[in-house]
């Protein structure tokens, strides 16, 4: 068992390519766990791990091997990126990654046994002065929810893996009770009608910008998609005679493949579309790219959200939101569920009032009035 080895992460080979992905060690403690620690990229990264796969291999043989409870921080969190966190989707990944990154600037932490309910403490009392995304503010209770839940994760983890001997106990913080910001159907006509402004993507063969921004958010609207599915989204499971496509489980957070109905106005419109790639919403720029694109059809739209919104541009997860609103009492809360891919039905109960009773179908789907002059060219 003194054998360690070097690898790279399928992931992210597939996704950035072998010169832009990580070189792993990965060996086997004393105790038989499986371990892991990133070297980084290129040719530095692999010559770094290659050292470090000789300095395990002898620290084995020789029984010299520091165990687990002597690791650092930095340690437990290559092998955590590696082992667990490869299973996730990208984005969930970066997600992720963006909390613990914040936990290591306000701690700094150490060695990862030391890590205690005091240690969260302060990372949460540190965490509260961060500034907002709207000048002059604080940031939200949510973002730091948002940041435990991810951290509590890791710590789990730790444990079970033999970092840590329990995990520390602390408190989520206490969010208010707001109403959710989704795109009222006013707002989703005028996106749609204005959609002849975006510039981008103009590298889909015989697709206008235009078409393809009008399919991508008037599927977004009366599915509930997540932006992540639609843009992973391939022709091979869109079937449009039968008006019906098939969400992948590695690409969605329920964390199963389904077949979800489409209405009959969204396959009109992404006939519109189909082109020769695999990808239904090919998009080969960076992902600020496309949030920073839909702002600007806000702005040519001239579409602000509504004052007790309390926010200045409409995101994507907008579209999902308003789908569960505008739909909430045309189906069963357990119809909702499934096609939200919610989880926890907890979740979906937020967007459900008391009293619905209700169908199922596709054609019984809240549709915006988009008709008239767009809808018939």
């Amino acid at each position: 068992m003194s054998r360690a080895w070097i690898h790279q992460d399928a992931r992210q080979v597939r996704i950035r390519g072998p010169e832009n992905a990580s070189y792993y060690v990965g060996w086997y403690d004393p105790e038989g766990k499986q371990r892991c620690k990133s070297f980084g990229t290129g040719s530095r990264g692999k010559q770094n791990a290659e050292k470090y796969q000789r300095r395990v291999e002898g620290e084995l043989a020789a029984g010299t091997y520091q165990s687990a409870r002597k690791a650092t921080w930095k340690d437990f969190r290559a092998e955590y990126e590696t082992n667990a966190l490869a299973g996730l989707s990208y984005g969930t990944q970066g997600l992720v990654k963006q909390s613990l990154d914040v936990f290591e600037k306000h701690i700094k932490p150490k060695k990862i046994s030391a890590i205690t309910t005091r240690t969260i403490v302060s990372f949460v009392a540190k965490r509260r002065l961060d500034r907002g995304k709207a000048e002059g503010s604080k940031v939200s209770k949510a973002t730091i929810n948002k940041d435990l839940r991810h951290l509590r994760a890791a710590l789990r983890k730790a444990k079970k893996w033999g970092y840590l001997a329990t995990v520390p106990d602390f408190d989520m913080e206490r969010e208010p009770e707001l109403i959710k910001p989704y795109v009222t159907p006013e707002h989703f006509c005028k996106l749609f009608d204005g959609c002849d402004a975006a510039t981008f993507p103009r590298d889909v063969p015989n697709v206008l910008p235009g078409d393809w921004w009008r399919a991508l958010l008037l599927t977004a609207y009366l599915t509930g998609w997540r932006i992540g599915e639609l843009l992973a989204l391939e022709w091979t499971d869109v079937d449009l005679e039968e008006g019906a496509a098939i969400t992948r489980a590695d690409e969605n957070k329920g964390k199963r493949d389904d077949r979800v109905p489409l209405h009959e106005v969204v396959c009109e419109h992404l006939a519109k579309i189909k082109a020769f790639h695999p990808r239904v919403f090919p998009w080969d720029h960076d992902l600020t790219h496309l949030y920073a694109q839909f702002r600007r059809l806000q702005e040519s739209a001239k579409v602000t959200p509504e004052d007790w919104m309390r926010k200045q541009w409409y995101t994507f997860h907008d579209l999902r939101r308003a789908f569960a609103t505008m739909n909430y009492d045309r189906m069963t809360g357990d119809e909702l569920q499934k096609l939200m891919r919610h989880q926890s039905y907890a979740t979906t109960q937020r967007y459900i009032k008391l009293g619905g009773k209700l169908r199922s179908k596709a054609a019984d789907i809240f549709v915006p009035d988009i008709k008239g002059t767009r809808k018939q060219a």
